[in-house]
């Protein structure tokens, strides 16, 4: 940034010595000023206060009587510097703060769409594996990350589901089911584990845990990213136990059914 704003002001060095067979340096300043703008638009406060000091020391050698030298005839040039330096320190500092609305602006709607995305996915899902498929295709998107997932069967056992890409230790998903709290990278609690172990918390029970195993392991720790985790999921868990209970009528439905026709054979029987 710094390298790119210094050639930047060089440039419009020379592009004022052009114009100053036009125009008055009053004017040539506000070439200046474009230029601070612009860097801090595109490389933020540090790079724009560089501009705004280098804009005035340029200005100052090269246009202001004695040239080509950094000493002042005029006093009123030191007025002149005073609020040159000021106006683009300022308006370089609103670009910036601008700049940085608008990254804060655009996380904050990646975040809204890839949970948006999610819970429309996740909505449609009739199976578990349907499920298992949405989760980590979506979440290793989002977070940059090999994934998994530790389903319980019907002993309550841990299995890792397929599909799984993260290298995944059972054992430590077990603990963070049962203890119903984060552990592995970037916790306190084993931390020595190559991946993050989320267990999936739903209003009955917990339903299994959500393995990232992250390519950058700092992410996690601006909170916006961490609430996206755990919002994420939260919409885990609920579909996976939607499908449980879907599951289950299913097969109430069926010994319901069974039921019933093994009563009309008997009174048929009977009859």
């Amino acid at each position: 940034g710094y390298v790119g704003v210094s050639l930047a002001c060089f440039a419009a060095t020379a592009m004022a010595e052009l114009l100053l067979q036009v125009f008055d340096p009053a004017n040539v300043v506000m070439l200046f000023l474009l230029v601070v703008v612009l860097s801090a638009l595109r490389w933020g406060r540090g790079p724009g206060a560089w501009a705004a000091l280098l804009s005035v020391m340029l200005f100052d050698f090269y246009f202001v009587p004695p040239r080509n030298s950094f000493s002042v005839n005029d006093t009123q040039y030191i007025f002149t510097f005073c609020l040159m330096l000021g106006v683009a320190l300022v308006c370089g500092q609103l670009m910036a703060r601008l700049r940085h609305e608008a990254r804060v602006a655009a996380e904050r709607e990646r975040r809204a769409g890839a949970l948006a995305r999610l819970a429309r996915d996740l909505s449609g899902a009739l199976t578990q594996e349907q499920v298992t498929e949405i989760a980590l295709s979506t979440v290793s998107g989002v977070f940059d990350a090999q994934t998994g997932l530790l389903l319980p069967d019907s002993q309550e056992q841990l299995h890792i589901a397929p599909g799984s890409q993260a290298v995944i230790d059972i054992s430590v998903g077990t603990w963070s089911m049962e203890h119903r709290q984060m552990a592995g990278q970037g916790t306190d609690t084993l931390a020595a584990a190559q991946a993050l172990y989320v267990p999936l918390m739903a209003p009955v029970r917990a339903r299994g845990v959500l393995v990232l195993q992250l390519r950058t392991a700092q992410r996690l720790r601006v909170p916006e990213e961490r609430r996206l985790l755990d919002a994420c999921a939260s919409q885990i868990a609920l579909a996976l136990e939607r499908v449980h209970f879907v599951e289950i009528a299913q097969h109430t439905q069926v010994a319901m059914e069974g039921e019933r026709m093994r009563n009309t054979l008997l009174s048929a029987v009977s009859h």
